[in-house]
This record gives structure tokens, sequence and C-alpha cells, in this order.
């Protein structure tokens, strides 16, 4: 289970995917900051995250994974490492310019604005916009759980190759009791303003044991044929899960 090891400091132990004896590759440690101004609202977030990734985990009756997320406070001096990723949250009352002061440690910057439009700030981040913190926690928990017990490999080295790029994420969730009622929702659900110009997306999806290739297949080609982009796609089954959930992500230039 995930769990809080300190105020403000959600540890996930590494994990070793396969044997290196074997000659294949083991997953590192992977590190991950959380920033917010309000260390109440920092720590919320983390608790959200906590007990969506703990439930996901449950049903997925799944080992812990190899995420270690550490939460700072503005203002504080981060430590001198860089992480694998640095999520900043921000609400509307709070300073954009924040970012100026983090680029340096991160390999890759998002930006969760919480209740609040999104302002460009040439600072290189994925910008994302939420209605709660809460569907932040959660589309990040079934992130996290989707990259660690996927059994589909993605090469995640295209999100390098837009470091510096001021982009703008939008993510869809849905669950229906059929892979195809959860396709259909999906791709009426997609906005509008999120179809045009895409650079990159990727998919999620989560389902049973009777997931079939075809059905794999199918998916990547409905929304190839909407958006005019092939996802990488993240594959969890497990028997434990009845009906279908995708959770699909895109990113385009944000200015």
């Amino acid at each position: 289970m995930y769990k809080l090891s300190r105020a403000g400091c959600l540890i996930m132990s590494a994990k070793t995917l396969h044997n290196q004896a074997d000659a294949i590759l083991s997953i590192p440690h992977f590190s991950v900051g959380v920033l917010s101004k309000d260390p109440e609202f920092g720590a919320m977030f983390l608790n959200h995250l906590d007990w969506h990734c703990c439930n996901l985990r449950m049903m997925l009756k799944a080992e812990q994974g190899w995420h270690h997320i550490y939460s700072f406070i503005s203002g504080s001096s981060l430590p001198g490492k860089k992480y694998d990723e640095l999520h900043i949250l921000l609400t509307a009352s709070d300073d954009i310019a924040l970012l100026d002061h983090v680029m340096d440690n991160a390999c890759v910057l998002n930006v969760h604005h919480i209740g609040s439009r999104f302002s460009v700030a040439g600072s290189g981040a994925t910008h994302y916009q939420w209605n709660s913190l809460e569907a932040a926690a959660h589309f990040l928990a079934r992130l996290y759980v989707a990259r660690e017990q996927s059994i589909l490999l993605v090469d995640r080295s295209d999100e390098l190759n837009w470091f510096g790029v001021e982009l703008a994420g939008c993510a869809v969730e849905v669950q229906e009791r059929s892979i195809t009622d959860a396709l259909s929702v999906l791709l009426r659900n997609i906005p509008q303003e999120s179809q045009g110009c895409l650079l990159h997306t990727q998919l999620i999806i989560l389902a049973g044991k009777d997931f079939t290739g075809s059905a794999l297949a199918f998916i990547k080609m409905r929304l190839y044929k909407q958006l005019g982009l092939e996802p990488e796609v993240y594959l969890v089954l497990s028997g434990n899960f009845s009906g279908c959930a995708m959770t699909w992500m895109g990113y385009r230039c944000a200015s």
C-alpha cells in the first residue's frame, strides 16, 4: 500500500519488474515533486492521491510501485536534486511567477490550475486545468498505477522531446459497462478545442482479463480516425474489474 511516511511525503518503494540476469531492463527509482503555496492544500492533494492509488492497487492486487512522491511548500528551498517530474499546484490567487524558480529542478514540469484558467508563462511546462483538487489527484493516481502495471511497454522519450515547449494538456476519463460504450462516450467527451494541432496522445485502458488484441486495434483505429494521431497505450487488465475504464490524454502547444 502507499503510505504517508512523514508529514507531506508520500513514499512508494522501488520495484524491479524484471530480473537483470535475464538481460531485461529494470525499473529505477522515479522521483516526483509536488509544490504548493498552501501546505494544507498540498497535504489534501497527497491524501486524495494516496486514497485513489490504494483503491486501484487493492482492486489489481498489485504490489507497491516505484514512484517516490515528495511535497514542498512554495517559498521553501527545493533540494538540489532534479526530479523526474515536478507538479505545481496553483489556485486563482497564486502567482504564476513561481514557475520561474523551479525549471532547473525538473526533467518534466506539470502545472495544475485548480478551479482557474491557466496563463501561459513561458516556463516550458505542461498545463492542466481542473475543476477540483480531487480530479487532479484521481487522474495522476490512475496514470502512475498504469505506468507501473501496464502489460504494454510505452516509450516515454517523446515527453522529453517537448521539454521547454509550453503545452496544454487535456484529460478525459470515462467508465462504462462495455468496451464499446466506454469508447463511444470517450470520443464524444474529448473537447473540440483539444482535437486540433495535437502533438502527442496517450490512453490508459483498464479492463477485465477478456480484453483482446482486436479490441485494442479497434480502439486505436477509432481514435486515429477522429484525432489523426494514434495514442501510446497503457493497458492494465484485472480479473477483479468489471466493464472498461479509459483515460485519454492529449497535448498541444499552449500558445
